[in-house]
């Protein structure tokens, strides 16, 4: 198209050349649309991934590993440091302290007391051991203990 657009030029036809010209940044247009969208689906795909396909479920002071599926409203679920929430929830251990960048953007620790909201993926950092959170319908992930609600 560039060539046909040189060569209007050449012979004098500007009309023509104008117009092959527009053609050309309508696909160049397309194909800068196209990428942007597979950058932002892979981008999606990825943070999909992220996501943990269990929980650890406390029940009667026992702890076992059931899917997401299976947790119900007012669940109880541990979460250890350096994996991510599974769920969100509210947190049920005094205070516990938490990277939530992958959320929010935010580089530093965010620490959140018993009763808040945390929203699922954000990662308790290696140093804090386990917290408990109690499970709300929204989402489903912890490692930490939380109690769904």
């Amino acid at each position: 198209m560039t060539l046909a657009s040189a060569g209007a030029l050449i012979i004098g036809a500007h009309a023509e050349a104008a117009m092959v010209l527009v053609l050309v940044l309508f696909q160049l247009g397309e194909q800068l649309e196209s990428y942007a969208a597979s950058q932002a689906r892979s981008g999606v795909t990825r943070l999909m991934a992220l996501r943990p396909e269990s929980a650890i479920h406390l029940e009667q002071g026992r702890r076992s590993e059931v899917p997401l599926a299976a947790l119900q409203p007012g669940d109880q679920i541990e979460v250890a440091a350096g994996s991510r929430l599974p769920v969100d929830g509210r947190l049920i251990t005094p205070l516990a302290s938490f990277d939530e960048s992958a959320l929010t953007g935010e580089s530093l620790p965010v620490t959140r007391s018993s009763g808040e909201k945390m929203l699922a993926g954000a990662v308790p950092p290696a140093l804090t051991g386990w917290s408990r959170w109690k499970w709300s319908r929204n989402r489903a992930k912890a490692r930490s203990t939380a109690y769904c609600s």
